[in-house]
């Protein structure tokens, strides 16, 4: 821009023209068009980039390259993908969760019948995971990184948005992160749980099991007496049983899902009102 004006200067010296003249004449449609996109406040607006630049760590070999399929065994692919010591040491805490959701394994887990025990695994083994886990502040950039995600992400299936919600759900579930968390963490983290619940009801994507079972856990820990009676008339405190369509009595935990739902709303309702 400086190099712009500069030569816009030496040309308005030659002709002796008026500077302040010609800029304004130049960026004049510019400002309009700016002005127009702040006033505008439809939900078609385009929202404003962070400048703020990310230290996530760049894995040097992610699946579906050359590479990747021109290497060896998978625990050789494994070793390469491991976070180096020193990066760990000096990398943000926003920029390690970036990190461990790119992590070329980390959708492996659902491969499995469950993913929970699976993604325990991975935080046990892995430096990144490891690293994570030792980080006080891990639970609530999670969750300022699960808000990141709204309808124009979910909407659009080519892109791995619904993957990384599943994803942050998962690691949220684990106790080593979620015990961490203030009360007010969790509220703020249940307020968003809801809202993506019915974002993806609108655009037709099935609720996350991982989504409900935090909505459980917040209001168990808070001692929601409402959820608490609700879990005593189906008899089960495990609330995994509500995942499998197998199960026989899979209809009756369809009504329970309902019901969790319209708790949940109630129960962020009343804590607003406090």
């Amino acid at each position: 821009m400086q190099i712009i004006v500069r030569e816009i200067s030496k040309m308005c010296l030659m002709f002796k023209v008026n500077l302040k003249i010609i800029l304004i004449i130049i960026l004049m449609p510019v400002l309009a068009t700016i002005y127009a996109k702040s006033c505008d406040g439809s939900q078609d607006a385009v929202t404003p980039v962070s400048n703020e630049k990310s230290d996530a760590y760049d894995f040097p070999i992610k699946p579906g390259t050359k590479e990747w399929n021109e290497s060896g065994s998978i625990s050789e692919l494994k070793k390469v993908t491991e976070i180096p010591d020193h990066v760990l040491k000096d990398i943000s805490t926003k920029g390690l969760v970036e990190t461990v959701l790119n992590y070329p394994f980390l959708h492996d887990i659902y491969i499995f019948a469950d993913p929970e025990r699976k993604i325990k695994d991975i935080m046990s083994n892995r430096k990144g995971f490891q690293e994570l886990i030792k980080r006080n502040d891990a639970g609530i950039e999670l969750i300022e990184k699960y808000k990141s995600f709204g309808q124009p992400e979910l909407r659009n299936i080519e892109n791995s948005a619904e993957w990384a919600l599943n994803d942050i759900e998962l690691i949220l579930l684990s106790d080593s992160i979620y015990s961490k968390l203030k009360i007010n963490n969790r509220f703020e983290l249940a307020v968003d749980l809801l809202h993506k619940t019915e974002v993806r009801k609108e655009l037709k994507i099935t609720p996350s099991l991982y989504c409900l079972k935090l909505l459980v856990k917040i209001m168990v820990d808070d001692n929601y007496i409402p959820l608490i009676k609700l879990l005593e008339e189906y008899k089960t405190d495990k609330y995994e049983e509500v995942v499998y369509q197998l199960n026989p009595e899979y209809v009756k935990y369809v009504n329970l899902k309902e019901n969790i739902m319209i708790l949940s709303r109630e129960y962020i309702d009343s804590n607003k009102q406090k």
